[in-house]
């Protein structure tokens, strides 16, 4: 069977280099100039606009022996011979893909699975077709997560901290923060909201205030969310 690949950007760079590092050469097709294939597997690695247009255009109705393999949930749907391959995970070009958790979507895909485990990606199967609250949890653990961390870098930047120093510090405690809640779920909560400590939250939301209120809000609402969550024993 053939394994096609056509798109651009991060994941299609990765998957390209991730598959040749495996010995499985993929067969390109230039995205911009595109000619359709009727079978095999053909990984579309192209941005979400792009996609929707391709097959809207060229496979309204997916031949019965080709297999459609899309990076992004945005504009998959269930549809026979249209599949999910999702990394949980931000990737760049030059992302090691077999060091990323990926997750498996659709059905019939023994021959894609087959594949997928040649090149040393690790995934998860899952049948059918994720909802909104899949991609929702991975931006709130990734997507947000960048926001706090890059909210927190500059804080220590304001500080005087070096890049190097600001690295140690905030990778340390995001990865023991992490595995904390991983393990342990609510229980796993530390910091000022987890033990009520009004007298450090006050201080702290007097200082923002006074001197970066733009993230004043922020810190007070998670602070409240954090504090609620602990008292109700859940979040959702």
């Amino acid at each position: 069977m053939t394994v096609f690949i056509t798109g651009q950007g991060n994941i299609y760079s990765a998957f390209n280099k991730t598959a040749e590092k495996n010995g499985l050469p993929l067969t390109h097709i230039n995205s911009h100039n595109f000619s359709p294939v009727t079978e095999g597997i053909l990984f579309l690695a192209v941005t979400d606009s792009v996609a929707a247009e391709f097959l809207k255009k060229y496979y309204q109705n997916i031949p019965e022996k080709l297999k459609i393999v899309l990076f992004s949930p945005e504009i998959f749907s269930s549809k026979k011979n249209l599949f999910l391959l999702h990394p949980y995970s931000s990737v760049n070009k030059e992302t090691n893909l077999t060091e990323v958790p990926f997750t498996l979507w659709g059905n019939d895909t023994e021959e894609i699975e087959a594949f997928i485990s040649k090149t040393g990606i690790n995934f998860i199967k899952k049948e059918g077709k994720p909802s909104s609250a899949y991609h929702i949890s991975a931006v709130f653990s990734g997507n947000f997560t960048q926001l706090l961390v890059f909210t927190a870098k500059e804080l220590l930047k304001k500080e005087n901290f070096t890049e190097k120093e600001i690295e140690m510090l905030i990778g340390r405690l995001v990865e023991t923060s992490s595995e904390n809640i991983l393990k342990s779920g609510i229980d796993g909560f530390t910091g000022p909201a987890a033990r009520k400590d009004v007298k450090t939250i006050i201080a702290e939301t007097e200082f923002l205030e006074k001197n970066y209120n733009s993230i004043t809000e922020m810190y007070s609402r998670l602070t409240t969310k954090i504090m609620e969550t602990i008292k109700n024993g859940n979040i959702l």
